[in-house]
């Protein structure tokens, strides 16, 4: 996920899937929810 290390492509949504996203946000400067809502998806598709 844009160099922030998911762990294992497994399907499931996990603590290390929840970190990466957590670090993405925070360094994107978008809201750190640890949601993949539509401001998230929005900037990872931008």
């Amino acid at each position: 996920m844009k160099g922030f290390d998911p762990g294992l492509l497994d399907g499931v949504f996990g603590e290390k899937t929840e970190a990466a996203l957590f670090k993405y946000q925070k360094a994107s400067k978008i809201p750190a929810d640890k949601l993949a809502g539509k401001v998230t998806w929005n900037e990872l598709f931008a």
